[in-house]
């Protein structure tokens, strides 16, 4: 993430900078946006955020899901705070609905220094009541934005 930053000034600051003689040191060549390292942090953000909006129990639900909220940006947190506070806390509660989500794989589609787009495949145990749980696996196509600093869920699609 610095990393890009850094490759993007540097672009910039190129072009405005003397010809190198032979006695001078080229700059460092700065790293690629979409390199081994950018590419985990973006798969580690993935698969930590898609558990945190998707586990929760009717103790913690509204907690949980609400620090959730903060991995999120633009039209996907509003409607994400939208399904919480309408369907998914009260559902939780009344029901007594346990979900425990975890990710047993991720790959990046494509990554620049602002935007990630990655599959995500989940496997989500939920529990209502005192029935058996069950398992539900599925795959998503995250998108997530670069905003401050910070990798933050701007789309999830399910797939």
């Amino acid at each position: 993430m610095a990393a890009a930053i850094t490759f993007g000034a540097g672009q910039l600051n190129r072009a405005n900078q003397p010809t190198a003689t032979a006695t001078s040191t080229p700059p460092p060549a700065p790293a690629p946006a979409d390199s081994t390292q950018a590419r985990q942090v973006v798969m580690d953000v993935a698969k930590t955020s898609v558990v945190k909006l998707l586990s929760y129990t009717p103790e913690n639900v509204d907690t949980t899901l609400n620090e959730a909220v903060a991995l999120t940006t633009g039209e996907f947190r509003d409607s994400f705070t939208q399904l919480i506070r309408d369907v998914v806390i009260p559902g939780a509660r009344q029901k007594n609905i346990t979900a425990i989500s975890t990710v047993p794989a991720v790959a990046v589609e494509s990554l620049t220094a602002d935007t990630a787009k990655l599959i995500v495949f989940i496997d989500q145990t939920v529990t209502t009541g005192s029935a058996e749980p069950e398992l539900i696996p599925s795959s998503v196509r995250l998108r997530l934005e670069n905003v401050n600093g910070a990798w933050l869920v701007a789309t999830f699609t399910p797939l």
